[in-house]
């Protein structure tokens, strides 16, 4: 299996280190293909599909992978299945093993241990006078001058802004074409180095404070993210400063050290930028000890006050997330609880804080106060669909459970008709918990509430089996104006069921219509293939097969200086 050719370089590398590092558990053979586990900052599950002899697809429930991208953790565990060579059937058949050539880095390995020292030392001595790179960071390592370090210091920034300068345009911004280079050679040529670069409290010092000045550079770059660099690159620093975190020589003075430092370049990045919000998952993650909380405390309250004044959606959002924080590190440092009260009071009006209150009165089952708290939430958030939402089916549950089944009907006709207009499972609720002799009354005074506001009440026509009203609201639509051909198409098809066999020349006529719309618009190969595709849903009607031949042939004249559309018709079968 070329599997490699999957992944762009950078994320190979990656890869490879996390299975060279051990990162890669629990691997096990499936039916079809593999799945393990991979520890990175937290643990991830991928699975590898394969038929036998060629990748199919590959997950994993990492961030990254979500939008489809192949990352790092499913590298590593092929890695792990080419070293270790399992076979489909878990037997040792020679015949079937991937053949793994010893790599560059063994084969170093094995000849360093075996050559004569004085060749040794000849050989490093001239590697090391001819690349200043190594030389500096060689000095800084081994000699015992403070000035060697500065000098590291100073060589690795000047090196990383003349990556920058290499990989960007004269605006300072990274293209696509050099996202995953300019990532690459800072990770390579300055973050990898460092790796090894903490024997001692001033080395680590130094290692970190070059791994900061590279991330806020980083972060500070316009760069064409559409490969997932930014992630990748986060992930790279974090794992360096986990490492640092856990070297021994981190004494308490350099661990606040480094806990100011990272506090202080995330203010500079700016709150809710995405390189902020991770130096913050770090922090909280790793600076936990009560000797942190005051200083994180100071922190937090610095953030909010600089948030309080802002308004914006994306401000109160950060803000809540602050507060939230706060007390959190309250209630572990044990503050009076009459204080934690008073903070809460004082920012009562955001959502985040009722919400507190709101699961507290849950808990205890306090029905009464918790109603009445969700009816004034609802007041207070009315600018805010999502949130009223939510108070409102809590409201309708409580209300049933405090015996208030009026109340909880005429929630649930608000929920329907104002607050999530046409929600199907709220309308079967209420259709539920109403009298026939009543549902039919009600149900008429919601689709002409929902029908003066142009809501879709199809879905609910379809609930109530009202065939004939849902023709027509489907050829209203159809027939109204042209656009948004694709998406009547698809509402078609979605209640064909439900019409047919009673409405098919209908249905069939709709289908002609807009798979003629369609045609009118020229497109590329992969837009006739789609439009064959709805041409094809005319077949499993009675009658669709001369229909469709009729179609094709007026398009075979009035498009005939298409050649990918007339292809695309020769290709079509009509069975």
């Amino acid at each position: 299996m070329d599997w490699q050719n999957y992944f762009i370089p950078i994320i190979l590398n990656r890869g490879y280190n996390y299975y060279e590092d051990d990162h890669v558990e629990e691997i096990e053979q499936i039916d079809n293909g593999y799945k393990a586990k991979v520890i990175g900052t937290e643990d991830y599950y991928v699975h590898i599909y394969y038929d036998g002899s060629n990748i199919t697809d590959m997950e994993c429930s990492c961030p990254f992978a979500e939008d489809g991208n192949r990352c790092k953790h499913m590298a590593a565990v092929l890695f792990k299945i080419d070293a270790e060579n399992i076979s489909k059937n878990k037997t040792e058949v020679e015949d079937s093993r991937l053949y793994i050539p010893e790599s560059s880095a063994d084969r170093i390995r094995k000849l360093v241990m075996t050559l004569d020292p004085e060749i040794i030392k000849n050989e490093l001595l001239s590697l090391l006078l001819s690349n200043e790179r190594l030389s500096t960071g060689f000095l800084a390592k081994h000699s015992e001058f403070d000035d060697d370090i500065s000098k590291f210091i100073t060589h690795m920034k000047y090196t990383a802004r003349n990556i920058l300068y290499q990989c960007s345009d004269r605006s300072g911004f990274v293209d696509w074409r050099n996202a995953s280079t300019f990532a690459s050679r800072l990770y390579s040529e300055v973050l990898d180095t460092l790796g090894d670069f903490v024997s001692d409290k001033e080395e680590t010092k130094a290692a970190f404070d070059v791994s900061i000045y590279v991330y806020k550079l980083f972060a500070d770059t316009a760069i064409d993210d559409s490969g997932g660099e930014s992630e990748i690159f986060a992930d790279d620093c974090i794992n360096l400063w986990e490492e640092i975190l856990e070297n021994p020589e981190v004494d308490d003075e350099l661990s606040m050290y480094i806990f100011e430092k990272l506090n202080t370049e995330c203010n500079n990045i700016g709150i809710g930028e995405y390189f902020s919000e991770r130096i913050e998952e770090f922090v909280s993650d790793h600076f936990t000890s009560e000797g942190f909380a005051a200083s994180k405390l100071d922190i937090i309250d610095n953030k909010i006050e600089r948030l309080i004044n802002e308004k914006s959606w994306s401000s109160n959002y950060e803000l809540s997330k602050y507060i939230k924080e706060r007390l959190t590190i309250m209630e572990h440092l044990n503050y009076n609880k009459d204080d934690i009260l008073a903070f809460r009071k004082h920012f009562w009006h955001l959502p985040v804080i009722r919400e507190i209150e709101i699961n507290e009165l849950i808990n205890a089952g306090n029905q009464s106060d918790l109603i009445k708290l969700l009816e004034v939430s609802k007041e207070i958030d009315k600018g805010h669909p999502g949130l009223v939402g939510n108070y409102s089916k809590l409201l309708i549950k409580y209300y049933n459970k405090d015996g208030w089944h009026q109340k909880a009907k005429e929630e649930l006709f608000k929920y329907i008709t104002e607050i999530h207009p046409g929600d199907l499972e709220a309308f079967k609720e209420l259709r539920n918990c109403t009298s026939k002799e009543l549902w039919l009354e009600k149900r008429e005074e919601i689709f002409q509430l929902l029908s003066n506001k142009r809501f879709d009440i199809k879905p609910l026509l379809a609930e109530e089996n009202l065939r004939e009203r849902l023709i027509e609201a489907l050829k209203t639509e159809v027939y109204r104006d042209k656009g948004f051909e694709k998406y009547k198409i698809a509402a078609i098809s979605k209640y064909e069921k439900t019409l047919s066999p009673e409405y098919d020349e209908q249905l069939l006529d709709m289908y002609g219509v807009l798979v003629n719309n369609l045609a009118e618009h020229a497109g590329g190969r992969s837009y006739y293939q789609e439009l064959m595709g709805f041409v094809k849903k005319m077949l499993r009607f009675p009658g669709g097969k001369e229909r469709v031949q009729s179609l094709l042939e007026n398009w075979r004249v009035f498009y005939s200086r298409r050649p990918a559309m007339q292809e695309e018709m020769r290709a079509f079968k009509i069975s």
